[in-house]
């Protein structure tokens, strides 16, 4: 019986380990196609501006509402008397 559990046992083990390994590759897969011109902030601004279809001056309205959010947060960080 022990024997029989401790099988049981090591193949969910195995099986666990596998999926991931499966997932981990299949993931690296798919994103591969994008590449790398597809990461980083401008490159999330452009694909959202696609995707909304925004006219170029939307796109310049988000993308200085996206700053002043971004560069507000890090003047609030750097300043010592908002602590």
């Amino acid at each position: 019986m022990d024997r029989t559990k401790g099988y049981a046992l090591m193949f969910l083990l195995g099986a666990f380990l596998a999926g991931g390994a499966l997932g981990f590759s299949a993931e690296r897969v798919i994103r591969a196609g994008h590449g790398r011109d597809m990461r980083g902030p401008r490159a999330y601004r452009q694909r959202m501006a696609e995707e909304l279809k925004l006219t170029p001056q939307q796109q310049a309205s988000v993308d200085s509402l996206i700053e002043q959010k971004h560069f507000g947060k890090a003047e609030r960080n750097a300043d010592p008397d908002n602590a």
